[in-house]
């Protein structure tokens, strides 16, 4: 073999290994795309799921709140008339 098919040979030599590398980045690449867009798709419906839990928990102190509210409220009328009619004050409501 002379010099030029030599050189030809080991010039392949070095192109198929270049191939095979790049070939196991690019294999690479694809399987951390893959398991990307697998952590996205997890972390969108750990959001969706956070987002509905935020919003229930915010309907839930709302509607508390408006409760603690009229509880209130109600007991205001009910000491005031207790107050009203001469009754001795016990401490139900403090």
């Amino acid at each position: 073999m002379n010099n030029y098919h030599f050189s030809l040979h080991y010039e392949l030599a070095q192109l198929l290994e270049q191939r095979d590398q790049q070939k196991a980045e690019v294999d690479f690449m694809e399987q951390t795309y893959q398991a990307t867009l697998k952590t996205e798709a997890w972390a969108g419906r750990l959001l969706k799921e956070a987002t509905e839990n935020r919003q229930a928990a915010q309907e839930r102190f709302r509607e508390g709140s408006i409760r603690l509210q009229t509880t209130k409220q109600q007991m205001g009328e009910i000491e005031e008339e207790l107050f009203s009619s001469g009754e001795e004050s016990e401490d139900y409501f403090h």
